[in-house]
Order: C-alpha cells, then structure tokens, then sequence
C-alpha cells in the first residue's frame, strides 16, 4: 500500500513536466532542431483531426455503489454470519465533466437525497469524486479521487431476528472509503491514433488505426471506521 499518496502524485507530476520542458528544450535549440522528433510529435491528418472548437462540457447522472465483501476461511461458516456484505448507496450522483483540448476535469457528487424510509433501512451515504488528466505529445497523466461515507451490511436478515418486522440493516455511518489513482500513458504510434477521439472527443479518428500503449498505475486504498468493520453481532 502507498503510504504517501500525494508524495506520489507530485512526484509523476513533477517527472512530466521535467520530461516535456527537456523536450520543448530541446527542440528549440539554435541549430539543433531535432526534424525525425517534430515529424514524430506530429499527427498525421490523413488519419487525425482536430476539432476547431475543443472545449466541451457535460452534465450527466449515474447510481453509484460501493461494495466491501468479506469472506470467512478459519472455520466453516454454512449460516453466512462471518461474511458481511457492506455496501455504500449514493443513489443517483450527478457530475460535471470539462475537456478542452489536451486537459479534462470531472466532479461528481450525490445530489438526490435519499427517502426517510431509505435513511431509517439503510442510512446515509455521502459520495464524492474528482479526477483531473491532461497530456502533451506521447504522454496522457491521469489521477482519480473517490470517497464513500457511510455503510450498511446487506447481509443482515442472516443474523438479526428482528429484520422481518423492521427491515432495519445494521448501519455504520462512520465507516468511510476513500481510493486514489495514478495513471501514466504511453503512446508509441502518436501519429496515427488518437486516444483523445475515443475517450475525450477532442479530435476525430479519419481512418482506422491503432497503437501499442505502455500504461503504469498506481492505487492507494483505505477503509477507516470508528468501530469495528465487522457487525457488532
């Protein structure tokens, strides 16, 4: 597990930004004009097009819902009793998108607030997202940030007697879920595909191509509660 998250994010930034100014650096040297790097760094529009207007914006609704599940190995566990089943119900989130030229940014939250019935049943979920991606040449960078707030266990009826005259789960509202991506993209074949025409609709793929993409990811997870992440019962 990353210990420090944001070590690593400023790290892979930094790293980006160096290797792009080495290459703009370079290029740009009096008499020393790399031409076979310009025509590499140089899309071909025989296959490749760019949009004259590139700046995009997207409102969208989606459900979310997170799901931690357990399983119980040391003895055998026929009734399910040792395996809890936690789940974070956001119900319909909604989101803002912005993709303008080589820079897109996402921002999601729940916006629907759920019924009393929903909140006495199941409890309250707060969910919220953030990711940020831009790229340069050959490169993509992306980072992507999630949390969920707020838990119940939807095996329940499994051990409290009580469920069919309640339909109460056992709640922990405390139990918060929060993920973080790095992702770094690699594109060899820059000059005949476009990955911004599949994912960001900031250019238009003219003839069929594709490319060998070298991808490095990097995840830090953490699940935190006041109490305990297994029911009481």
């Amino acid at each position: 597990m990353i210990r420090h998250p944001k070590f690593f994010l400023l790290l892979s930034a930094a790293l980006f930004i160096s290797s792009l100014h080495a290459q703009l650096f370079r290029s740009k040297r009096p008499g020393h004009l790399d031409s076979m790097m310009t025509f590499w760094n140089t899309q071909d529009t025989n296959y490749i097009r760019k949009y004259p207007d590139r700046f995009i914006v997207t409102l969208s609704q989606s459900f979310r819902e997170y799901d931690v599940g357990f399983s119980q190995t040391l003895v055998q566990d026929t009734a399910g009793w040792g395996a809890p089943d936690l789940v974070a119900n956001a119900n319909k989130s909604n989101s803002i998108s912005v993709d303008f030229d080589k820079i897109s940014f996402c921002l999601g939250l729940n916006t629907v607030p759920p019924t009393d019935d929903v909140l006495r049943k199941r409890g309250k979920t707060t969910y919220k997202t953030l990711t940020l991606s831009f790229g340069a040449y050959r490169f993509r960078f992306e980072t992507g940030y999630r949390s969920y707030h707020g838990f119940y266990d939807k095996k329940t009826p499994a051990y409290d007697s009580l469920f069919d005259s309640t339909g109460v789960y056992y709640q922990d509202p405390s139990m918060n879920v929060r993920s973080l991506r790095v992702k770094t993209i690699f594109i060899f074949n820059k000059r005949h595909f476009s990955y911004n025409s599949a994912y960001f609709n900031t250019q238009r793929q003219l003839k069929t191509s594709g490319s060998l993409l070298l991808c490095n990811n990097l995840y830090d997870d953490r699940f935190s509660s006041d109490t305990s992440m297994i029911p009481r019962p």
